[in-house]
């Protein structure tokens, strides 16, 4: 279960004495501290509105605006957390505790009954008030996993039991279903296209422009977040269909007119949703498999719970599903390491989820184009070893391919590394083509 914490104006309410010992205790050389000091101590504010008020000192609270000001209360609230002695009681992920998650002043408890959970948060509760925080009792709540009418009481409040929550800007569930998250997601896309309605409608302003506009506002807004996704088709289905309609939007078109999908798309030029939604869930596993720091992140998605298990008929889609199958390997984490050759897989990847019309199957040349011909024995590529021995073939190869027509005949999906004929932008790295024409003209003069 899960509880998440709120607290009142917790920036502005930390006792600067408090403050200044939990960044002695955290090891932070005296010097600075002495500096912090000073600018805080006697520190005064003049409020203005008819008429300038007297001086108020301050004497909570961290400076608004300052970069140092997160950090330092960061330090505060750390030390709040180890007086509350919350180390025995959280979930065990091999062999080692996990009692909270913590960004800046949004902590999220973990534990695994209801009367832990009680014992956490009344201990945390205490030594909060000790330092200037007080929890929001109405906007404080907890999530289990489980079936329980047991309640939880702080300061003689009760506290409610939610179904989802929204954890730094994202809605959280325990049963791992994203749906709710999407259709939230597409109606901050809604949103945010509304805010820039007169840019991305206005004929005048070229189209290149309102694609800028809509790629770095409207689709980012409506991929926040999309790299913990574990999506099914209809949930899929439902992003593509909102972001077909922004696009007629910007061209004045409507249903009626009758104007297929793919030719908006050749006018738009817009990036396709599905395809940054598993570009960035591929770059943050390849990301996530890379770091050494044994970090909870990597950690917990790695983990394989020990009790418990799946229940029967059909599974739901799981994160890493999607990674597992397109890698033929559940060991895809270490092939991650190798950051050049995860990078050439990325186009593979996301284009199984491109729906391009069949007479254009997309440019996998552009890579090539510049290089000279490389075979076995001539090596003119720009990769570490001759990618001709590599990929099986014989290609105007840089580092290495996006198109592979020279490559094993394997006729249809494979399971060995970009070794078939594979034309990218079409069928991804895994698929040979079974039949293949390309022609050549002269340069012109």
């Amino acid at each position: 279960m899960s509880w998440f914490i709120d607290y009142q104006k917790a920036f502005d309410s930390i006792d600067h004495t408090d403050m200044f010992d939990a960044l002695r205790k955290s090891g932070i050389n005296e010097n600075y501290i002495c500096i912090l000091e000073d600018i805080y101590t006697d520190a005064i504010a003049k409020i203005h509105i008819d008429d300038v008020s007297k001086k108020v000192r301050i004497e909570r609270g961290v400076r608004q605006g300052d970069t140092l000001s997160p950090k330092i209360f960061t330090a505060a609230l750390e030390e709040v957390l180890k007086k509350s002695n919350l180390e025995r009681k959280g979930i065990s992920i091999d062999g080692e505790i996990l009692t909270d998650l913590r960004f800046a002043d949004d902590v999220a408890l973990t534990t695994t009954s209801v009367k832990d959970m009680e014992d956490q948060l009344n201990s945390l509760c205490k030594e909060s008030i000790h330092v200037g925080l007080q929890m929001h009792k109405g906007k404080t709540q907890f999530m289990t996993n489980f079936e329980t009418k047991e309640t939880i009481t702080i300061a003689n409040h009760q506290i409610k039991k939610v179904h989802n929550y929204k954890y730094l800007g994202q809605t959280l569930r325990m049963d791992t279903n994203t749906a709710e998250e999407i259709l939230i997601r597409v109606k901050a896309g809604w949103r945010c296209f509304g805010m820039h309605k007169e840019l991305l409608t206005d004929k005048n302003i070229p189209l290149s422009l309102r694609r800028r506009v809509y790629d770095q506002c409207v689709l980012i807004t409506m991929t926040y977040g999309a790299e913990t996704w574990s999506t099914t088709k209809e949930m899929e289905q439902k992003l593509v269909t909102a972001q077909r309609a922004m696009e007629r939007k910007m061209l004045h078109l409507s249903l009626r007119e009758r104007v297929r999908h793919t030719e908006i798309r050749k006018v738009t030029q817009v990036k396709d949703i599905l395809q940054k939604i598993k570009e960035t869930k591929w770059r943050w596993a390849g990301h996530l498999s890379r770091t050494d720091d044994n970090r909870w992140t990597k950690r917990l998605t790695e983990w394989q719970p020990r009790t418990g298990k799946r229940r029967r008929g059909r599974q739901k889609r799981r994160w890493r599903d999607d990674i597992t199958t397109f890698m033929s390997t559940t060991a895809w984490a270490s092939a991650a390491r190798n950051r050049r050759r995860w990078k050439m897989l990325e186009e593979g990847f996301t284009q199984q989820w491109v729906k391009q019309p069949d007479e254009y199957p997309g440019n996998s040349f552009a890579a090539q184009n510049g290089q000279a011909f490389t075979t076995h024995d001539a090596d003119h590529d720009d990769y570490g070893n001759n990618c001709a021995v590599e990929f099986k073939g014989g290609w105007w190869y840089g580092s290495c391919h996006k198109a592979n027509l020279n490559g094993l005949y394997l006729n249809g999906p494979y399971s060995s590394y970009a070794d078939g004929i594979a034309y990218v932008s079409w069928k991804g790295l895994q698929y040979s083509l079974a039949v293949t024409e390309m022609k050549v003209r002269p340069a012109a003069p």
